[in-house]
């Protein structure tokens, strides 16, 4: 019998082991088919220890890529349920309005004030720019905080110690005034 009919015997004879996913995912490495196919062809000592230890560290490698992945999925959904548990005992809780209300103002004047130095420096339209400036200042940084900062009228009134009510009428008026400038 000639070494590749001893192979392909042997192949045969062993299909239920090479099913096994290790196994298959070991001989699809060429260098290692073929190692084994020396085996098959010339039994000899060196060449059975040399698939043999290449074959332990293979399965000593998969073994650890798989202990290593089930330890970061069971330390993921370890980690996730303790979070969890730690959002849902210590949730934020804003209930002190006083605080908010008295900090507003802070907040504008330091947080935002360095991203812009004022509204008219923004516009690049120049018929808008000389419109701006036409209006008072507070006004202007009614206009500022509500479009450059997004604040709602209620914030804007707790900057100026006014009503949401004056805050917005004072609004409507400078979104008037504006357009009155601008259309003639």
């Amino acid at each position: 019998m000639n070494p590749k009919q001893k192979v392909e015997l042997y192949f045969r004879k062993s299909q239920k082991a090479f099913s096994h996913p290790i196994i298959k995912e070991f001989f699809k490495n060429e260098k290692n088919k073929q190692l084994l196919e020396e085996v098959i062809a010339n039994p000899t000592n060196e060449n059975t220890c040399s698939l043999d230890n290449r074959f332990k560290s293979y399965y000593q490698r998969a073994r650890i890529v798989k202990y290593v992945s089930t330890l970061i999925h069971n330390y993921s959904i370890e980690y996730d349920k303790k979070d969890r548990k730690r959002r849902k005992r210590y949730q934020l809780i804003l209930d002190n309005t006083n605080f908010m209300e008295s900090n507003n103002e802070s907040v504008y004047n330091h947080e935002f004030q360095s991203l812009y130095s004022s509204l008219p420096d923004q516009i690049e339209n120049e018929i808008l720019y000389n419109a701006l400036n036409k209006l008072s200042k507070k006004q202007l940084k009614i206009l500022e905080l509500i479009y450059i900062y997004n604040f709602s009228n209620k914030e804007v009134a707790n900057c100026f110690n006014e009503s949401a009510q004056n805050i917005s009428s004072l609004h409507k008026k400078s979104l008037k005034r504006l357009k009155l400038i601008i259309s003639n």
